[in-house]
């Protein structure tokens, strides 16, 4: 049961960018890379996707104090799976497909935290977090994580899309959804972006150390 439910969700995310990655993969490529608030569209501009300059702000705060040695508190209050739904009960009225977004965003949050999403200085947690809840094989990162991260997803979603070479139809039919749920993060960012950070210990700061000794 829980292969064939992983197989849905790693559908619904190659339907969310289509299915024609290259064979190296977005990830390889976007793993490579610091995260960039500074753009939120490709150079070609085959997709925008306009940040508020609230939104903008949490962002650069977030990114100050992971500088400061601060990490989220994890779990989040607010999850991105919890986002997502709220979002989606949200909507006066539902269009063909809004259901589909959804999960599509949810999964592909799922495969690119570890890869993209996260600082360096995050990493460790994250690997802790695998750590502590190796046992439940039914966990999503996107029931763990929250809104600071899907924000850094929507902020790098529209190179994912030019990297895995995305159908231009596809990319018509998601991006009004993605801009609507940045609408909805922006109206709701006094609720679901409330900073809850706690100060890394000696211990985790020793972590930081070795992984980057061995980069």
């Amino acid at each position: 049961a829980d292969v064939a439910e992983e197989a849905k969700r790693v559908a619904a995310a190659k339907r969310l960018l289509s299915a024609k990655a290259r064979k190296k993969g977005a990830g390889d490529a976007v793993a490579k890379t610091n995260i960039d608030h500074d753009s939120a569209e490709p150079k070609d501009k085959a997709m925008r996707v306009a940040i508020p300059n609230t939104l903008q702000r949490h962002l650069m705060e977030d990114l100050d104090m992971i500088e400061s040695m601060r990490l989220i508190t994890l779990p989040r209050t607010h999850t991105v799976e919890q986002v997502l739904h709220q979002f989606l009960k949200s909507k006066a009225s539902r269009s063909e497909g809004d259901a589909e977004f959804v999960e599509g965003i949810q999964v592909l949050f799922d495969m690119s935290l570890s890869r993209s999403l996260l600082y360096r200085f995050e990493k460790p947690q994250y690997k802790l977090l695998n750590a502590s809840q190796r046992a439940n094989t039914t966990r999503r990162d996107s029931s763990v994580y929250g809104t600071e991260h899907l924000l850094r997803l929507l902020v790098k979603i529209p190179q994912m899309f030019v990297e895995q070479n995305a159908d231009p139809s596809l990319l018509q039919t998601f991006q009004p959804r993605i801009q609507e749920l940045v609408k909805y993060l922006e109206k709701n960012a006094s609720t679901l972006l409330v900073p809850e950070y706690e100060q890394a210990d000696t211990k985790y700061m020793e972590m930081v150390e070795a992984e980057e000794a061995k980069a």
